[in-house]
């Protein structure tokens, strides 16, 4: 023993340390150093879920145009079919007092059902099929509630200011087409893959074995003859 150091050999990096090293980011592509592993989300599913995060954001905007529409004429939604009967022994004063905060509460759950959905999207995003069904059933209902507009609107929306009209009548026709396209995004076949692989490789996570090998039968591979 000579009492001198033995400088290990190899590439270094620029602090003297071997490249991929805990606490070193290691050379880049390879996986478990430093490096992220690639997103496997297709194309599809990243459009639909901004289409459909696009489909919250103009439900909320709707919300708030609509309820001033219902704030700016609540006697409409008190002369409504089946409403004034059921107000029958209130004041005018107390119909309107009722129509205005029902208009209020009718936005509030709008908010928490856009809330909801939006929530809904990133377990979409995720894989979750039973996402992708509420979101697919949710567009299909905003498909639907286009038709009283295309027939002229109905109560305070008809009485309402043009530009109000014209403003909620948009918003809601903007909704409807980025939820239909988000629609037909996740149902393209490479989406669909998607949520089939994602929604198997739940339930296999504790099969795992090495490439080769079959469980349970390790002593028929051969080497038992």
């Amino acid at each position: 023993m000579t009492g001198r150091r033995v400088e290990p050999t190899g590439p270094r990096d620029d602090k003297g340390m071997p490249p991929g090293q805990p606490g070193q980011p290691g050379p880049p592509g390879q996986p478990g150093q430093g490096t992220r592993p690639a997103d496997d989300v297709p194309e599809q599913i990243q459009g639909a879920a901004q289409a459909w995060f696009a489909t919250v954001g103009l439900q909320v905007a709707a919300a708030f145009t609509t309820l001033a529409i219902n704030l700016l004429n609540p006697r409409a939604i008190v002369n409504a079919p089946g409403v004034g009967d059921m107000l029958g022994d209130f004041t005018d004063d107390q119909k309107v007092m009722v129509a205005r905060v029902s208009a209020v509460l009718t936005t509030l759950i709008t908010l928490a059902f856009c809330g909801f959905f939006a929530w809904v999207i990133t377990r979409m995003r995720k894989g979750a099929m039973w996402a992708r069904f509420v979101l697919v059933a949710g567009s299909v209902y905003l498909a639907i509630q286009l038709l009283p507009l295309y027939l002229g609107g109905a109560g305070a929306w008809e009485e309402a200011p043009i530009p109000l009209k014209l403003a909620d009548g948009s918003l809601m026709i903007a909704s409807a087409v980025a939820a239909i396209a988000a629609t037909i995004l996740v149902s393209g076949r490479n989406a669909m893959e998607f949520f089939t692989r994602s929604s198997g490789s739940g339930g296999n996570e504790g099969d795992k074995r090495p490439p080769g090998r079959d469980n349970g039968n390790s002593g028929m591979d051969g080497r038992g003859r």
